[in-house]
């Protein structure tokens, strides 16, 4: 014999919506959503002005006390320049929360050099506001020039939402 029970709502005794911790349940650490970003366009840049190449993804969390990880594989080279390597950042809602100031860089030569770049920023939601996380890159000397997307592509941009 099976049991059913049919509620429309479960509230606290106060009559406010229950938590998972209500509820007993331990969710801490418990991966809440995920949101995969792909971009294959392919962006060069022979300045040193930061620019983005589809990485952009908007997103909302369920829970102010949840933590935030975003991963990026992203597929770079850089070329033309000795004393070069790719400067990329990360951003929230157009403010910058984090840089990699020198990445695949090589100081002896101008040779060509790709590459899938591996980062990743473990932060606070904080509130549950929709936001739009976003990878940005630049050659790290204005001299010479890098592009993404071009080869290994596509990108990809991951964010999760984790419970706190």
């Amino acid at each position: 014999m099976t049991s059913i029970i049919k509620v429309d709502q479960i509230q606290t005794a106060s009559g406010t919506t229950p938590t998972a911790a209500d509820l007993g349940l331990n969710v801490s650490g418990n991966v809440l959503q995920v949101v995969v970003k792909t971009s294959s366009t392919v962006v060069t840049q022979t300045s040193s002005a930061i620019t983005g190449f589809g990485l952009s993804q908007s997103f909302t969390p369920k829970f102010a006390s949840s933590k935030i990880l975003i991963i990026g594989a992203i597929a770079g080279e850089h070329y033309s320049y000795s004393d070069l390597g790719i400067t990329f950042d990360l951003t929230k809602d157009g403010t910058q929360i984090r840089v990699w100031p020198y990445v695949e860089y090589h100081s002896a030569d101008d040779s060509q050099n790709i590459s899938i770049q591996n980062l990743q920023w473990y932060g606070d939601a904080t509130n549950t506001n929709a936001r739009t996380y976003e990878f940005r890159f630049q050659p790290s000397n204005g001299s010479g020039t890098a592009r993404m997307n071009n080869y290994n592509a596509p990108s990809q941009m991951t964010i999760m939402e984790i419970a706190g």
